[in-house]
């Protein structure tokens, strides 16, 4: 699998030497399963590696930064860097790579939340912490993408909830515009969202109608005569007749389960 890989160090010697270890990491952690890391930018400064990022959208990837980036005092440094970073990439991997044991207490008080603080010492021992913290990021990731399939979130003001996909029965456009009808085993929200981009996001969910998308799982029974789906609640929900040979595909799917 592929990563994409941000480094950024004031110094350009240490900056390509972080790189090259991740890159020797590279060949370490491909013996299962081949894993290739694409360095999207080696920059020097905060504003290079800022720029790249406000004109690049990246996700999940994975950022060694040095925390001191200039020599000046009111410079930005890699802390805001790394802030930057999650507020774009909420998935951002962060590394912490310097020579100042004694700021690694701002990380935590600035609750930048990194994966590791490692410091710069022979390389060696830097070598083997980069290839273990890399190891980390991607078990990391790979956590994330299965909680995410498992879950449907939706917002409701300022809150996200987060349900189980299996307790998702149907969503549908609702009366009120811009807003979603969610229908599920323990009750009903509406919310602000978009049936077309809920449907991309979501595979597990079968559009059944310009209007409709439903999870196949908790589709109790399919009248093909009344071109209705039925719910374990007991809602009766039409499909299109444009959706016919998808619902006998799921009746069919069905009976192999049974």
């Amino acid at each position: 699998m592929k990563y994409a890989v941000v480094v950024c160090d004031d110094d350009p010697v240490q900056a390509e030497e972080i790189a090259k270890m991740a890159k020797n990491a590279q060949m370490y952690l491909s013996d299962e399963d081949p894993v290739e890391f694409d360095f999207k930018i080696i920059g020097h400064s905060y504003d290079e590696v800022a720029n790249y990022l406000g004109n690049n959208h990246l996700n999940g990837a994975f950022y060694f930064l040095d925390i001191e980036l200039s020599d000046s005092a009111h410079a930005k440094t890699g802390l805001d860097l790394a802030e930057l970073a999650k507020k774009q990439d909420p998935r951002a991997q962060i590394i912490f790579v310097t020579t100042h044991e004694e700021l690694s207490l701002m990380t935590f008080q600035r609750r930048i939340g990194p994966i590791d603080y490692i410091i710069k010492d022979d390389s060696v021992a830097m070598q083997k912490r980069i290839t273990a913290t890399l190891q980390l990021a991607i078990k990391n990731l790979s956590e994330w993408n299965l909680v995410k399939k498992m879950t449907f979130s939706y917002r409701l003001g300022h809150l996200i909830k987060n349900i189980n996909v299996d307790d998702v029965y149907y969503l549908e456009t609702s009366q009120l515009p811009h807003k979603l009808h969610l229908v599920k085993s323990d009750g009903e929200a509406d919310f602000v969202g978009n049936i077309r981009k809920v449907e991309k996001n979501n595979s597990f969910l079968a559009k059944i109608s310009r209007s409709c998308l439903v999870n196949p799982k908790n589709i109790q029974t399919i009248d093909l005569h009344k071109k209705v789906v039925i719910f374990p609640n007991g809602d009766v929900v039409p499909y299109a007749r444009s959706q016919a040979e998808k619902m006998r595909s799921l009746i069919e799917q069905q009976n192999r389960k049974e």
